[in-house]
């Protein structure tokens, strides 16, 4: 194996033009209300059921359309497993009612199954493999839960372990990238605008080529894993016409020196004011 015969695989030039926001809102939108009216003709669900089902759909084109900025016809398996047992039980699980709430896996199978059957778009095995954890999915959100419970400081620790228990997890299935950049330079959280782009853009591509090579049975995962970090790190490095042929490291850097002279002409700013 060599590494000239992936790297091609993982680059800005190579990656398909993306849709706009207003694009991705508006089709995930129109794929919502087709599949609130192909339920309505569902003769084994109640009324009930439906508005549940619908509610956790919303939510997950909500967070599609506006966190992972993606249709759903173009998933990842990382934004699926994230919003499933991270995401949902965080920011939505609250807002639905409690029944509803422990169906998400469900309702989210009913949704793949009407866009096989009204859409032809066929549902992808790691799809159904997550779906299917329902009792991880169960655990997850009922620990979260508990942390109401516990003194300040304590539920500070119980959510470091609830949130590592998921990137351990995403890790094995080599679903995050590297969290450095280069050697001693780490990607920061937050991030500024021009960091944050690129970092959804190394996904995206870290994801496919994941996808590609994982498709080829005769690599070993630590085949895959290599390949995978010979290719990040020649993306980091390689100038981009996009980027006015610097590099993502470049780049990144330089974002980060403007951001801190910003800041330090606010914290100026500040002290004379209180001066005066």
């Amino acid at each position: 194996m060599t590494d000239e015969r992936h790297a091609v695989h993982y680059s800005f030039v190579d990656e398909e033009s993306l849709d706009s926001t207003e694009d991705v809102i508006e089709q995930n939108d129109l794929v919502l209300e087709a599949f609130l009216n192909w339920m309505t003709d569902l003769t084994d669900h109640t009324s009930t059921q439906v508005t549940w089902h619908y509610a956790n759909v919303e939510a997950f084109l909500e967070y599609l359309s506006t966190v992972a900025q993606t249709t759903v016809f173009n998933l990842n398996e990382f934004d699926l497993r994230w919003f499933l047992f991270h995401y949902y039980i965080r920011h939505d699980s609250s807002y639905v009612e409690e029944a509803a709430a422990h169906i998400l896996p469900a309702s989210l199978g009913l949704f793949f199954q009407f866009l096989d059957e009204e859409r032809g778009w066929k549902t992808p095995q790691w799809i159904l493999d997550a779906l299917r954890n329902q009792a991880w999915f169960e655990k997850r959100l009922i620990d979260y839960r508990k942390l109401s419970a516990l003194d300040l400081e304590a539920a500070e620790l119980a959510y470091v372990r609830w949130n590592q228990e998921l990137l351990e997890d995403l890790d094995n299935r080599l679903l995050l990238l590297p969290k450095e950049l280069v050697e001693g330079v780490l990607w920061n959280e937050p991030a500024g605008w021009r960091e944050a782009a690129l970092y959804r853009q190394a996904s995206r591509l870290w994801l496919r080529l994941r996808e590609e090579l994982l498709a080829d049975a005769t690599l070993s995962e630590s085949d895959v894993r290599e390949a995978l970090l010979s290719a990040y790190t020649n993306w980091v490095r390689t100038p981009q016409e996009r980027l006015e042929n610097q590099s993502p490291i470049e780049v990144i850097l330089a974002e980060r020196d403007e951001r801190a002279g910003l800041m330090q002409g606010e914290d100026g700013l500040e002290e004379v004011e209180e001066d005066e």
